[in-house]
């Protein structure tokens, strides 16, 4: 098992609900790059999350997408 492999499993964990099963609350961003997910009426670091950040580059874009909203 590679650290890919591990990394590429954690990652799908977020992704595993079909778009219907999604609430029309829940906003992201899923790219090469950067891997975000936010509800704006759940304030909290455990709903809006980061989960691949890969570029630096991508900063003000990460914390443009989450505004004032907290986020780990």
């Amino acid at each position: 098992m590679t650290d890919q492999f591990i990394k590429n499993a954690i990652e799908s964990h977020h992704w595993d609900y079909p778009i219907q099963a999604i609430p029309k609350d829940v906003e992201y961003v899923n790219n090469k790059d950067v891997i975000m997910i936010k509800n704006k009426n759940v304030p909290n670091i455990q709903t809006n999350k980061v989960i691949r950040f890969t570029n630096h580059a991508s900063l003000e874009s990460v914390l443009s997408f989450f505004e004032d909203l907290p986020f780990s």
